[in-house]
This record gives C-alpha cells, sequence and structure tokens, in this order.
C-alpha cells in the first residue's frame, strides 16, 4: 500500500446504517488513517470539491504519517449520489486499489432512523407520514436536501452504478446486524481486506450512536445557522471547522432517549416494508445474498 496522503479507502454509506460505529473503529488501528471529523464531502458537495485536490488533502489528511498503510474517506452520502461522485473520484484520485465499504440496515428501521435524526437536529418539522407523502416533491424541489427517507434506503438503485464502474471485490458490503452480532469477526474481515494487521485487542468496542433527542430547539436551530447573519460566518468559518463546532455543540444540547420513545408505529412500519419489498428482491439479486429478514 502506498504511503502517499491520496485516500485508497471510502467508507461510502449507506446513511444510519453504522457508518459512524464503523469510522470509531477503524479510527483506532494505528496503520489506518480517517480524518477526525468522519465526513469530508469532498466529491458531493461543489463548493468543496471546487476548492480542488490540494484543498482536500491538506485539510483532512496532512497528519497522515508512515505508519499510515491505508488512509480512508468516511461520507455516507456518497453513495446516494454516484452520477457526481464517481466521476470525481476517477479524476481526483484515478481507480488504482480503491477500496470501497457499504453498510445496509432494515430500510424501514433506517428510514425512521433518518426521520429521528432530522428532527433531533431542527432540520424537520412535518410529522413522518407527511413527510414520506411529500418526500419526492420535496427532493424533486431539492436534490440534496436530506429528507430522502424512503429513497435513502433504496440500496439495489443506490449500488448499482458503482458495482458498474468498480469491481464487485473492490467493495466490502455488511448488514449492520452484522457488526452489532459479531463486531470482532467483522472488524478482522475489514482489517483482512485492508491488509493491515487484524488483531483486534486494542479495540474499543464500545458504541458510538446512542438514542438521543435535542434538550433545546431553540438552541438547535442556532446550532444549524437558522438565524440571521449565518451566512457571514459560513463565509468566514471553513466548513471542517464548522463541522467540528457543530458536533460538538449537537452532543452538548442532546440527551439520551428510551427505546419506547423512538419506537415507529407498527401501521406505518408495516406500509413503508411492502413498499420497500420489490427494492429488497432487486438487492438480493444484485448481491446473491439472502435479506428475507428485511421482508
Amino acid at each position: 500500500m502506498s504511503n502517499s496522503k491520496i485516500p485508497n479507502f471510502m467508507i461510502i454509506g449507506a446513511a444510519k446504517c453504522g457508518t459512524t460505529t464503523l469510522h470509531h473503529l477503524f479510527s483506532q488501528h494505528p496503520q489506518i488513517y480517517l480524518p477526525q471529523a468522519k465526513e469530508t464531502h469532498f466529491f458531493d458537495l461543489d463548493y468543496q470539491y471546487e476548492k480542488g485536490k490540494s484543498f482536500y488533502l491538506n485539510t483532512y489528511y496532512s497528519k497522515v504519517n508512515k505508519q499510515h498503510k491505508v488512509i480512508g474517506d468516511a461520507t455516507p452520502s456518497y453513495l446516494r449520489f454516484p452520477s457526481k461522485v464517481i466521476p470525481r473520484i476517477k479524476s481526483t484520485i484515478g481507480d488504482d486499489d480503491m477500496k470501497f465499504f457499504v453498510m445496509l440496515r432494515d430500510p424501514v428501521q433506517r428510514a425512521w432512523s433518518h426521520y429521528l435524526h432530522t428532527v433531533r437536529i431542527a432540520e424537520e418539522t412535518l410529522d413522518f407520514d407527511e413527510a414520506l407523502r411529500l418526500e419526492s416533491q420535496r427532493l424533486e424541489e431539492n436534490p440534496t436536501k436530506w429528507v430522502g427517507y424512503f429513497n435513502d434506503g433504496l440500496y439495489a438503485q443506490q449500488l448499482k452504478p458503482w458495482l458498474e464502474h468498480y469491481p464487485r471485490e473492490s467493495f466490502r458490503i455488511f448488514k449492520l446486524d452484522d457488526l452489532k452480532d459479531n463486531a470482532e469477526e467483522t472488524l478482522k474481515i475489514c482489517f483482512d481486506f485492508l491488509e493491515v494487521d487484524t488483531r483486534t485487542s486494542s479495540i474499543d468496542f464500545s458504541g458510538k450512536n446512542l438514542r438521543q433527542t435535542m434538550r433545546s430547539p431553540t438552541l438547535m436551530r442556532l446550532i444549524r445557522g437558522k438565524f440571521q447573519g449565518s451566512q457571514l460566518i459560513k463565509n468566514v468559518i471553513p466548513f471542517h471547522i464548522r463541522r467540528r463546532i457543530v458536533d460538538n455543540l449537537v452532543s452538548i444540547n442532546a440527551r439520551v432517549v428510551s427505546k419506547e420513545e423512538t419506537l415507529l408505529g407498527s401501521d406505518l412500519a408495516n406500509q413503508l416494508r411492502e413498499r420497500y419489498r420489490p427494492s429488497v428482491d432487486e438487492l438480493e439479486t444484485l448481491l446473491d445474498r439472502d435479506f428475507s429478514q428485511w421482508k
């Protein structure tokens, strides 16, 4: 593996499927480098990409050293925008030795978790059923707005372009349950794929993503820049620094909630499961794997 500062693996998605946990576990390995701020968004956000390759490497990979055998970028939204992201990766990094990790989750659970997250960060004010009803319209108006609660669970549709542009052996695709039920074995598979030391004795497997909600919606709106003068701040403070500040403030404003507070009603869950059935069937064919538990 090269010791250059150019990433040679990516965690590309899907969002709300365990990518934060995977980033947490990978970051503890001395031979793996990942930016401390999990998501660079370099290849999917136009204003980031337009800053150029030097900005990308100097901002996120300046601390890479000789002990790092592999270098990664963990941005789950990449999976959603293959037509934009893939050409940019090829142009910036090339095709050589790039490896990809994809995490998948029961799409109904993923959709609900996605919705709860956007409510928690004060980005969503609609009820879940209303947000689902208006999803297509909202995405048509703004394709980059993170309200694709149903669409983001159409894994086969998102994966197809990636598998058309890169060989199947360049991917390791896991279910969130793999990480929950057998984290150590799953991590060894990942480390072997990356060709780094597969020992996991020094890895802390404690969870990262607790169920949370916000203490103060008003504070959250301020954190998210929903106030007069926020654009000036965005123009002055670089994205990666703003991201770190926002993540810290969100953590301060969060409180852990019980499982009962985050349950999805059975009627809506069953409706979603029926809507997802054709996509799950397609995913089984695409990956030649059994996902019947999601149906």
